[in-house]
């Protein structure tokens, strides 16, 4: 990750007023603001999205400190970490930004367009794709589509791990949602339980044909 970093993080503290804290943003083309505490340990991150979704259209709200409307916690990882642990995190997460956080200081960060080109296989459409199905039988052409994107990261030249973490990843938020739509027709109510994905895709190892190992533990 530390490779697709350009440029030194853009940071700022809790304190600083939100017009001070977009304009550094213009100057800087940026379109986040990592905000920091004086140890340099990511707080929290705001976002051109928070700005128009958060910030009423009025001076005197410019005046009020970034801190009160960030998004508080970061997604952190270090920089010697491979690429595709931050796409994976992007999509797991719905975020578009990850810190770079080596002895627990912001040492740099990669946004969605760094990642362009892992992002363009297709791992966000197919993520779009498990999140919006409404049918089981969505689920079973997606599917198919998961096992194209692996051939392509294949293709590509990907590692081995590379693949069986996105591969994993994927069909654990296809059967996330598979379980969702199920429920909707299930009398399950009142009770608790959890879903428990062993074996390989429990150790994110998952290959293109492969046994389930799963399990359903009751309170």
């Amino acid at each position: 990750l530390s490779t697709l970093a350009k440029r030194p993080p853009v940071r700022c503290a809790p304190d600083t007023p939100l017009a001070e804290v977009v304009d550094l943003m213009k100057t800087q083309d940026v379109g986040s603001m990592l905000v920091c505490d004086a140890d340099d340990r990511p707080l929290g991150i705001f976002t051109l999205y928070d700005l128009l979704q958060k910030v009423p259209l009025e001076t005197s709200a410019l005046r009020r400190p970034v801190g009160a409307v960030m998004r508080a916690g970061v997604i952190g990882l270090p920089p010697d970490a491979p690429a595709y642990e931050a796409a994976l995190a992007m999509e797991q997460n719905r975020i578009r930004h990850v810190a770079l956080v080596e002895d627990g200081k912001l040492v740099g960060v990669v946004s969605e367009r760094d990642l362009f080109t892992l992002q363009q296989i297709g791992l966000r459409a197919i993520g779009s794709s498990i999140r919006n199905a409404g049918a089981v039988q969505e689920l079973v052409r997606i599917s198919g589509d998961i096992k194209q994107l692996a051939q392509g990261m294949i293709d590509q030249g990907l590692g081995a791990e590379q693949i069986t973490r996105f591969i994993s990843t994927l069909n654990d938020m296809l059967t996330a949602r598979l379980i969702d739509i199920e429920l909707e027709h299930l009398a399950l109510e009142g009770g608790e339980w959890c879903w428990m994905a062993m074996g390989s895709e429990g150790r994110f190892e998952q290959t293109l044909y492969t046994d389930q190992d799963n399990g359903i533990v009751f309170s």
